[in-house]
């Protein structure tokens, strides 16, 4: 309990400084998130990324930013698809499968085109 009391503290924190809340839900409790410069805390469980990888999140964009806008674009769809496959993955609702595997497709119909 006192973790979420904690997240809750923090969250307020975060909300005085700028954060913003988001619109995806929490992953693991479809809580809400607050949000700030690609940090993301649930306010209702608690959960908030590792400092490793939201470290290591950090590090890839500054070498996305640095590379050509083709090649940027290229690593964005490419996380994009496998995040839409590990939604894909654990998704029970054929509506919002559809849309999943629509959006995939748009992106594989994309990325030969960028290549």
């Amino acid at each position: 309990m006192s973790n979420v009391k904690n997240a809750n503290k923090e969250a307020i924190k975060m909300l005085l400084s700028g954060a913003t809340l988001s619109k995806v839900p929490c992953p693991y409790c479809h809580g809400v998130r607050v949000i700030k410069n690609g940090y993301a805390l649930c306010i209702q469980c608690g959960q908030k990324p590792n400092q490793k990888n939201y470290e290591d999140k950090k590090q890839n964009r500054s070498k996305i930013n640095k590379l050509s806008s083709n090649e940027n674009s290229i690593i964005i769809l490419n996380e994009k698809f496998n995040k839409l496959c590990n939604k894909l993955e654990n998704e029970d609702d054929y509506d919002v499968q559809y849309k999943i595997l629509l959006v995939a497709e748009i992106i594989l119909n994309i990325l030969p085109k960028l290549k």
